[in-house]
């Protein structure tokens, strides 16, 4: 069978927005002699723009631990002590009392992030970041909470961990981050003197354009 072209992808959309259709899948239409199916329509997907950096630094050793909190789950909090968030020319400093109330399932050793962080600006605006995501606690990721002798800076992706920020602030010029959507990937970051941080690279959502 043909492929079609992008062009005809353009007309089949165009066609779906004013016909009523059966549920059948097999269900398709004809242009120029080429039998196309809904499966084979064009789908567009948003995209991703890097638009702030955050490393939050934490103390694994001062972690509180709290077994089967939940049922049979943990509970870890992290706190978050010091730090900065970078980009698209904010520069924020991180203030006390952030942290992350990890809850962490034993069967799957998946953890349920809940960060809760503050920034204030260099012109002394505030910014709250607040975003849940999904952590897999794996051997590489143990090593560095529990200062393990292999413990290192590890990639993004090595592991899976990701979150969704939604961030407010009273900064005039940063305003359309209330209006934005946002994910993120996060990752251990280890400093020249040891120092353990959390770094957070965090993504706009840009909407498909057809």
């Amino acid at each position: 069978m043909t492929t079609p072209t992008w062009s005809q992808h353009r007309r089949v959309n165009s066609f779906y927005k004013n016909a009523t259709h059966s549920p059948d899948t097999t269900f398709g239409v004809t242009i120029d002699q080429t039998r196309i199916l809904p499966s084979q329509v064009a789908i567009m997907t948003p995209s991703l723009e890097h638009v702030f950096t955050m490393r939050m630094y934490t103390s694994p050793d001062k972690a509180l631990v709290i077994p089967e909190a939940k049922g049979n789950n943990h509970r870890i909090i992290a706190f978050l002590t010091h730090g900065h968030i970078k980009g698209s020319g904010l520069e924020a400093e991180l203030l006390p009392g952030g942290a992350d109330w990890i809850l962490r399932d034993p069967d799957t050793n998946t953890g349920h992030l809940d960060i809760r962080v503050q920034f204030r600006s260099k012109e002394g605006h505030g910014i709250y970041i607040h975003f849940k995501g999904v952590l897999q606690i794996d051997e590489k990721w143990m090593e560095v909470f529990t200062g393990g002798p292999k413990a290192r800076t590890l990639e993004f992706g090595e592991n899976e961990w990701l979150g969704s920020p939604i961030i407010e602030t009273s900064h005039p010029e940063l305003k359309w981050v209330e209006r934005s959507a946002f994910v993120s990937e996060l990752r251990w970051f280890i400093d020249d003197d040891g120092s353990v941080a959390v770094e957070n690279a965090v993504y706009k959502v840009k909407p498909s354009r057809v």
